[in-house]
């Protein structure tokens, strides 16, 4: 049975909203639909948004390292994680280290950015909210 992607999206939404026990709980259990590298990563990344927003942000880094390797040459995922882990460092008040990743994305993923409207979006208020914190 293939991964349930609208509950996955729902765990991840839970995750980040105030239920990262319960989100985290979720991905967990739709780990064992997971098809391919690719499916492994996305919910991997999911964890790691869960455990970072729970404040465990060595769980979060060891599950975004485990969700890249997974997700190889896939650009449009990488870019994901990428920005996950960029929000983890955000969160952890890792500011410097934040701005690097964004200013890193900016440069590896401007043309995935361009096709991507939502994801441009997401990017540049992450960002912002980072260089705020950095007082740059």
């Amino acid at each position: 049975m293939p991964v349930d992607w609208v509950a996955v999206s729902e765990a991840i939404r839970l995750g980040t909203t105030g239920r990262a026990t319960e989100g985290l709980q979720l991905l967990m259990s739709h780990e064992a639909t997971c098809e391919s590298d690719r499916d492994r990563a996305a919910i991997c990344n999911g964890k790691a948004m869960c455990y970072a927003h729970l404040g465990n942000f060595s769980e979060a880094l060891a599950q975004i390292k485990t969700a890249k390797l997974l997700a190889g040459t896939e650009r449009d995922l990488m870019l994901q994680i990428e920005l996950a882990e960029a929000a983890t460092r955000v969160l952890s008040s890792d500011y410097q280290i934040a701005c690097a990743l964004y200013e890193h994305i900016a440069v590896t993923y401007s043309d995935v950015l361009a096709e991507d409207h939502d994801s441009a979006q997401e990017f540049q208020e992450r960002f912002g909210y980072a260089l705020f914190y950095c007082e740059r």
